[in-house]
């Protein structure tokens, strides 16, 4: 029997044997180190792969009104933070 996997385009053909199995297991956790090593912001790439889905951006809520400086200047690196990686992985 196989199985096959898709993921964005690319395809995954399974025979089922447990030796398969768990080379697929193995190739896939091999790119995700990798990729998570290598590349700026890999750690999120890292979890798309091997989780087998997207990255969940949420972006930050605004500051209350009335905030302090302490909590605005905290927003305002979360939100940066937000559209850098967003623009890298969006």
């Amino acid at each position: 029997m196989e199985i096959f996997i898709y993921l964005q385009g690319k395809t995954f053909k399974l025979t089922l044997s447990r030796d398969c199995i768990h080379q697929y297991a193995e190739t896939v956790k091999a790119i995700a180190d990798y990729v998570g090593q290598e590349y700026t912001h890999g750690g999120d790439i890292r979890f798309m792969i091997e989780n087998f889905q997207d990255y969940n951006f949420t972006r930050p809520a605004d500051p209350p009104n009335g905030a302090n400086q302490y909590e605005v200047e905290s927003w305002m690196k979360q939100s940066d933070m937000y559209w850098k990686k967003r623009s890298l992985h969006g």
